[in-house]
């Protein structure tokens, strides 16, 4: 299991889209953390997420957890999922 960090203020980059490719060529799974999400105000962080989901959509549907290291949002998620892909859940 991957877990790709993207920058959650800025979406999906080219260099996100090519490491995103080279992980699917290889079929290694992966969960998308949106990082510094923190930094989006709360009004907009839902459409943000939606629009990501959108730029993602055409590699297949994906985990994809907001994150923020200030507030702890989404840590919880990130852990589950780390425990389940090791089999410890």
């Amino acid at each position: 299991m991957v877990y790709l960090l993207i920058d959650g203020r800025h979406g999906v980059q080219k260099n996100d889209e090519v490491l995103i490719e080279w992980i699917r060529s290889y079929g290694i799974p992966f969960v998308v953390i949106l990082t510094k999400m923190d930094k989006v105000p709360k009004r907009d962080k839902k459409n943000q997420v939606e629009r990501i989901k959108e730029q993602l959509q055409k590699y297949g549907e994906y985990i994809i957890i907001p994150y923020s290291a200030v507030t702890k949002e989404g840590i919880e998620e990130i852990l589950n999922s780390i425990f389940t892909s090791v089999g410890v859940i």
